[in-house]
């Protein structure tokens, strides 16, 4: 215990920049020369050109003046001046107490080369960084149908980067089926804008039984909000409208060209719409679970009596 007490004292005042008050070579009573041998490190590094004093941990004698190295100590300390060429090592004998051992020290670092008096070559022009891709690409206008008889369905969506996200509800699975059946019986499915422009190159996932559906833009495309799908007979006949708005991402204005009422702009705009259709599904769920009560609440009286 008193071993470890005094390699702690040594090591604390090592971090601390103070050295340990003993005399020059002399260790701490109760340190055996394993002790020291752990402490004193066999290599130790130094710049180049400069003069450096070290702390080894434990009170040492050192004494070393050749080849541009010189060398001295004092208590813990010791200062090491080393020649201007990186690279160079020598290996002095330092003692302590009773126990000897040999020390590497290396000069690291630039050496101070002269001035040739030139001026240093201009450091190449790095090339201008390519144009960053628009985060909308250019789109055509999609070709007139007709949407009058067409049913519309309002969801509610999240934007995470480049993807749009759309949770449904129990009641709201059956509602999509257009969408997953959307590529029979001369149907096709359309993207579109707020503006009726076409969007192109967005990845469709359907997961019925996980009730969700995802939609994957290019790297670095923010979706569009609001985003339509749009279901279309014979290229002429809009039979299903799905209009996704996401909550936590600004919703898009249409340009000012006119829109006429019932275009996709004005479609997209419904709120009223769109309320009552949230308004509906919340009134069947509620009656859902009204039924269920009554049906428990009848076969538990049913029970009672029996």
């Amino acid at each position: 215990m008193r071993v470890r007490s005094l390699v702690a004292s040594v090591a604390a005042a090592t971090l601390l920049g103070f050295s340990v008050p003993v005399a020059s070579g002399q260790i701490p009573e109760g340190l055996d020369p394993l002790t020291v041998q752990s402490i004193i490190p066999s290599t130790v590094p130094v710049p180049a050109g400069t003069t450096t004093t070290v702390d080894l941990g434990v009170p040492v004698e050192v004494a070393y003046n050749d080849a541009g190295w010189s060398v001295s100590s004092s208590g813990t300390g010791v200062t090491v001046t080393a020649p201007n060429e990186p690279g160079s090592q020598i290996s002095v004998p330092v003692t302590a107490g009773d126990y000897s051992a040999t020390i590497t020290l290396v000069a690291e670092g630039d050496s101070g080369a002269p001035d040739s008096g030139l001026e240093p070559e201009p450091a190449p022009v790095p090339a201008p960084a390519p144009a960053p891709a628009p985060a909308t690409p250019e789109r055509q206008t999609a070709s007139t149908v007709d949407s009058s008889q067409a049913k519309k369905l309002y969801l509610d969506g999240v934007v995470e980067d480049n993807v749009l996200r759309v949770q449904l509800s129990i009641n709201q699975i059956s509602d999509v089926m257009p969408l997953v059946n959307a590529s029979r019986d001369g149907r096709k499915l359309r993207y579109l804008d707020i503006n009726g422009q076409i969007i192109k190159n967005v990845e469709r996932e359907i997961k019925v039984t996980e009730r969700s559906i995802t939609l994957t833009y290019p790297a670095g495309e923010t979706p569009d909000n609001p985003f339509i799908m749009e279901v279309v007979r014979d290229d002429t006949v809009a039979e299903f409208y799905a209009i996704i708005t996401a909550s936590n991402a600004p919703v898009a204005q249409p340009k000012s060209d006119g829109n006429q009422e019932g275009s996709v702009a004005s479609m997209a705009q419904d709120t009223e719409a769109a309320s009552e259709q949230q308004s509906s599904s919340i009134w069947w769920i509620a009656g859902g679970v009204i039924a269920l009560v009554l049906v428990l609440g009848g076969v538990f009286v049913w029970r009672m009596r029996r």
